[in-house]
């Protein structure tokens, strides 16, 4: 019976070790609605680009503003 081995990176368990803060409920739905928009946008249009959205989102979540 074969083994699976388990990948561990270096920094992982670091990583587990830092907290996430939530974001309040006007700002966290905000954020999702923004998602649905872009997922809504590309299911109309598979080629259409939201890259500017993804990339507010994005930025917005890491940047701790919650849109």
């Amino acid at each position: 019976m074969p083994r699976t081995m388990r990948v561990e990176y270096p920094g992982a368990i670091y990583m587990s070790q830092i907290p996430i803060p939530a974001a309040p409920p006007t700002e966290r739905a905000a954020l999702e609605a923004l998602v649905d928009r872009i997922l809504k946008a590309k299911q109309a249009d598979p080629a259409a680009d939201v890259s500017a959205q993804e990339r507010f989102a994005v930025n917005a979540k890491w940047q701790g503003r919650h849109y």
